[in-house]
């Protein structure tokens, strides 16, 4: 009996200029499975306003931050010297990629130089 997997489809390309969106097309597709979403750590901005009395002004809502998970198959692209299609994620999370043309695709942890998706 065949099991049935939630999968979707990510886009993600590494930003030649860190902040400025690429533009995505279907070769930046990623397969992943079990995505989850949420929201973590509502920030919420105190007002303190000097006023005549001693009411005090509520707080006023700042944003939150969003938390995304998923699982991918890490996997080689099938060609010596061709990025894996999970290069951009692993570059988002720290990492250098180092490419020899027609012989090798490597990953470093690096702490300069990071790249953003």
């Amino acid at each position: 009996m065949a099991k049935l997997v939630n999968r979707r489809v990510l886009l993600a390309a590494v930003e030649a200029v860190p902040g400025v969106a690429e533009t995505l097309t279907g070769a930046d597709a990623i397969l992943i499975e079990n995505l989850q979403m949420s929201y973590v750590n509502e920030r919420m901005n105190e007002r303190p306003a000097i006023r005549q009395s001693f009411g005090k002004l509520a707080a006023i809502y700042g944003g939150s931050l969003a938390q995304v998970t998923f699982d991918i198959e890490i996997k080689g692209s099938g060609t010596a010297g061709t990025a894996p299609e999970a290069g951009a994620l692993l570059q988002a999370v720290g990492m250098s990629e180092t490419i020899v043309a027609t012989t090798s695709v490597t990953y470093a942890m690096t702490s300069t130089a990071l790249s953003t998706i």
